[in-house]
């Protein structure tokens, strides 16, 4: 399914209002550990959870399929591409919020950064992660 030039200019104009960085035809390659994939139909850079809350609810009105993308480790995508949208959920540098035993991560943010953050609170339970290359929404969907 390619998208419609009206869903096009639907997403991308809900991204301009967001203020999120987009582009049409993204080869897939630079955001993978493999380095391989075609290119994306439509690729947003979000980074909030109120910005991918409002592009996945219009991707849902407009039946867009959504891919969602992190730091790209373990994932083979097609030389052909994605259709649709893909979401990539960008770091916002590290910021991390304890409250209590707990950790308030975005979904972008580096595991091994977290993991980090954790020991320096003294928190322990993320040993294990340290080194994976990962975000922290794909290890935790993993």
């Amino acid at each position: 399914m390619d998208l419609t030039k009206e869903q096009i200019n639907a997403l991308i104009s809900c991204c301009e209002k967001l203020g999120c960085s987009y582009s049409q035809q993204e080869p897939l390659e630079k955001h993978t550990t493999f380095r391989a994939g075609g290119p994306a139909e439509l690729f947003v850079r979000v980074q909030n959870g109120a910005t991918c809350a409002e592009l996945l609810h219009l991707a849902r009105q407009l039946e867009v399929p959504v891919h969602i993308l992190g730091k790209g480790s373990n994932l083979l995508v097609s030389d052909q591409g994605v259709e649709g949208l893909v979401l990539h959920m960008e770091s916002k540098q590290n910021e991390f919020q304890r409250k209590g035993n707990e950790i308030i991560a975005w979904a972008g943010e580096n595991l091994s950064a977290l993991c980090m953050y954790a020991l320096e609170q003294k928190l322990s339970g993320l040993e294990f992660a340290y080194g994976i290359p990962a975000s922290v929404g794909g290890a935790l969907y993993m």
